[in-house]
């Protein structure tokens, strides 16, 4: 494999990755939450934010690569 190849491969891959990122961000911002902001007790904040995560990738199917 020529060095620009295995710069292209890696660049396509970085790609995928950014792309599915800055979908995940375009989908956080949709959500009402971050509009209104968080009402509730700062403490319980990280562990909202886990389980929304995984609920919504559990509701996309999504797997790691």
């Amino acid at each position: 494999m020529t060095p620009l190849n295995a710069k292209s491969q890696f660049n396509r891959q970085v790609s995928s990755i950014r792309s599915a990122v800055e979908h995940a961000i375009a989908t956080l911002k949709n959500w009402k939450i971050l509009s209104t902001g968080y009402r509730h007790r700062l403490t319980e904040l990280p562990d909202t934010i886990t389980l929304t995560t995984k609920l919504e990738l559990h509701r996309t199917g999504w797997q790691p690569p």
